[in-house]
């Protein structure tokens, strides 16, 4: 170094190369999916309140439509799965009996982006079908209480910061400080 200041030296300009690392992407067997759909809905206090609201069998089948479960604490588990039917990730939430989420939770997840759980679809992409009209909105709860209220296809970003790729046929529903 002290040549190279004194211009005895020239200094040794190296590029590194940039290799771009190609990461797998870890999908969750079905299996999971399906055992997770044998715990009881009862338990989930976020099912409960929409019960309260619509009728339980029409609750069942929109849950068991887009993926909802629950797990062996009644938190909600919206399982994330892409167009090509593969299951990307899970999001527990825990709700309280208000059906509001309860904000001392933060909510968690069993397969993580550190384990290489990287996809990131909208939820409930894969209930969209070409050519018809797609809604989105932000949380999952909303989503869920749209399809049932409204019918049709509706998907959730998971937050705010999450919508990105919007085909032309979407129409977005932001919540009212988005």
């Amino acid at each position: 170094a002290y040549q190279i200041i004194r211009g005895k030296d020239k200094p040794l300009i190296q590029k590194p190369e940039f290799v771009a690392k190609k990461e797998q992407v870890n999908y969750i067997s079905p299996d999971v999916l399906q055992g997770a759909k044998a715990y009881d809905l009862n338990k989930c206090p976020l099912f409960r309140w929409m019960c309260t609201i619509f009728p339980e069998d029409h609750v069942r089948e929109v849950w068991d439509r887009y993926n909802v479960s629950t797990d062996n604490y009644g938190n909600a588990v919206f399982w994330y799965t892409d167009a090509d039917g593969k299951i990307c990730y899970d999001k527990r939430i825990k709700y309280l009996e208000s059906g509001k989420r309860d904000k001392a939770y933060g909510g968690s997840r069993k397969f993580k982006t550190a384990d290489g759980y990287t996809a990131r679809p909208y939820f409930g992409a894969h209930l969209v079908e070409k050519g018809l009209p797609v809604n989105i909105v932000e949380s999952e709860k909303s989503c869920l209480i749209c399809c049932l209220y409204y019918g049709g296809v509706w998907l959730a970003t998971g937050g705010k910061t999450n919508l990105k790729d919007v085909p032309d046929e979407c129409v977005l529903w932001p919540d009212i400080d988005a």
